[in-house]
């Protein structure tokens, strides 16, 4: 078995409320099991968020680049390609972890 820390946290009544919910209905065997999915899922979330961050610089260094080598492209054409690419990884980051 894994190993596991222990750490105490407090919830706000409704929190707690809605924890002991999802053990009760069964969906989930205790609430430290509903923390952990919860955890995972916040973990994922920042994981994509910073790989977006880091695609959104290399894209800026490689506008700059054009920029300064003279290759430039219409505002409303990068504007409608960027939001599209956007759009796309939304989409696929609200699919559910595997």
């Amino acid at each position: 078995m894994t190993k596991r820390a222990s750490i105490s946290i407090s919830f706000t009544p409704e929190q707690a409320d809605f924890l002991n919910s999802l053990v009760r209905d069964g969906e989930y065997q205790s609430v430290s099991e509903v923390v952990r999915a919860a955890l995972r899922s916040f973990q994922h979330r920042r994981a994509v968020l910073r790989a977006e961050i880091e695609r959104a610089r290399g894209e800026i260094a490689a506008g700059a680049d054009d920029l300064d080598q003279g290759r430039i492209v219409e505002g409303d054409v990068f504007f409608r390609e960027w939001d599209a690419d956007l759009e796309e990884r939304e989409e696929a980051s609200r699919r559910p972890i595997p």
